[in-house]
């Protein structure tokens, strides 16, 4: 019995074989590399599946060797490079002080700005204080002015003033009494007023007289007008001058 002729292999048929492509460089590149994904990865599974595991081992090893060498090449260039910077600025130390000293200077300019700005702030603060100052002590001269003002006012309303030669403002003969005595209730109402928002000053408390006696007098003409009505006009004229007492004391001696 005759056996299977077997054809010897030719050139032709050997270079047909699937021979395994070198492997490339890119998937090493990525940050991200991990070998145990490149390996199950479908293009390498199918690229190298016709090639031995110790082909593979062998490439892999000569593709390490070739990088190591690659990457100890690209040191020693950079390392050249820096003892080429190191030989480039020899006297590098004096410069570095001149920065230093400079920097120094400039420091100390820095201070003394710091120093003479903060000194400006605070003479403008001091000003801005003497400023208001200055406008409370005015303001509180025109409520004196106004003070002395009102109490002349009421002074001449009343017959009090004792300057015959000034002429006063005074009341028609056509008004009501009630209404009189209400204008100058009102009038002492902002003496009293003015007198508290302006505070203890010696002009009023030198015309603190005046002011007991513009008091007194609107007190007896509205114990004069009581006695000959008992309004409640009157009455309330009595409790804004805050003397209730003075006004129930009438009431018990008209009764």
């Amino acid at each position: 019995m005759s056996s299977p002729t077997s054809h010897p292999s030719s050139p032709s048929s050997t270079s047909s074989l699937p021979f395994p492509p070198t492997l490339p460089r890119t998937p090493f590149c990525p940050p991200t590399f991990s070998a145990s994904a490149y390996l199950s990865s479908p293009p390498f599974l199918s690229s190298n599946r016709h090639r031995t595991l110790e082909d593979l081992r062998h490439e892999l090893r000569t593709r390490n060797q070739f990088l190591s060498q690659e990457l100890l090449d690209l040191v020693n260039s950079h390392y050249e490079e820096f003892l080429a910077l190191g030989g480039s600025l020899k006297g590098g130390g004096e410069q570095v002080g001149m920065l230093r000293v400079g920097l120094l200077a400039f420091q100390r300019e820095v201070a003394g700005v710091r120093d003479e700005v903060n000194s400006q702030a605070r003479e403008i603060a001091e000003l801005i204080v003497q400023k208001r100052e200055m406008r409370r002590e005015v303001a509180r001269g025109r409520g004196i002015l106004e003070f002395a003002r009102l109490v002349s006012e009421l002074e001449g309303r009343l017959g009090l003033s004792e300057e015959d030669d000034q002429e006063q403002e005074g009341d028609s003969d056509d008004d009501d009494e009630q209404e009189v005595l209400e204008r100058h209730v009102r009038l002492y109402e902002e003496i009293i007023a003015l007198r508290t928002h302006v505070g203890s000053h010696p002009l009023l408390e030198k015309m603190q007289s005046r002011v007991d006696k513009l008091r007194k007098t609107i007190l007896l003409d509205l114990a004069v007008e009581l006695r000959r009505e008992h309004s409640l006009k009157v009455l309330g004229l009595y409790k804004k001058m805050g003397a209730e007492k003075e006004c129930l004391s009438i009431l018990k001696g008209t009764t």
